[in-house]
């Protein structure tokens, strides 16, 4: 097994044979690189001054204190590891809406993250796949809670057809719920082990994190 892939296409012009023809590489520091829409800096990496045209000393650069998202036992109850702490952070800085830095400094998210009722593990019972507990939403029912996904999976069943379709890591359900009143037409089922969920089923026993309405701050749209 290896961190290492290379990047290939079919180059069929031309006469003979078709051939794979290499692209490049790709790594997996680039595939997390993407998952948290952040750049990840190593001792590895070489920066250039924009005015000077000079490589920067290593010494030079902004280090980052990354013990942050070191979580201590009176923390959280759910665990997790420090790197899902961090990606999930930057994830929902970059890219949900009512957690971005126009309306939530990163301290303060982080200080929720850590909030021991937050984050929380849901378990399927394949003996039981109805049971109640197994829903995060329902289909008429209002609810005043964010859900993202962090491991697992879910089930959603959407529509009066009554479309099933699977979401799984970092999908996120319910940002309606934290900014104005809404209802959902959805239900969620839970199918397994998972951390999120709409009429969802849940296929889980894996962390997921739970914003009430009061948690957070109402953005607000200027004229």
């Amino acid at each position: 097994k290896s961190h290492l892939a290379i990047v290939q296409r079919v180059n069929n012009e031309g006469e003979g044979d078709p051939f794979y023809e290499v692209l490049g590489i790709v790594t997996l520091e680039d595939i997390i690189e993407e998952i948290i829409k952040s750049e990840i800096l190593d001792e590895t990496d070489l920066y250039t001054d924009n005015r000077k045209k000079q490589r920067v000393p290593h010494r030079e650069r902004r280090r980052h204190d990354f013990s942050l998202f070191k979580l201590s036992d009176s923390e959280i109850r759910v665990k997790i590891s420090p790197q899902l702490l961090l990606a999930t952070h930057r994830f929902m800085a970059t890219e949900v809406e009512p957690f971005k830095s126009l309306y939530l400094s990163e301290k303060i998210l982080l200080r929720l993250l850590k909030h021991p009722n937050v984050i929380q593990e849901l378990k399927f019972d394949e003996r039981n796949k109805k049971a109640p507990e197994h829903y995060l939403y329902q289909r008429s029912r209002p609810v005043d809670y964010f859900v993202l996904l962090l491991q697992g999976k879910v089930e959603v069943e959407v529509g009066k057809e009554g479309l099933r379709f699977e979401n799984g890591a970092f999908t996120y359900y319910g940002v309606p719920a934290i900014m104005t009143t809404a209802c959902s037409d959805n239900d969620v089922r839970k199918v397994g082990s998972l951390a999120g969920s709409s009429v969802f089923r849940m296929y889980l026993s894996n962390p997921f994190l739970v914003f009430p309405t009061m948690a957070l701050p109402q953005p607000t749209l200027g004229t």
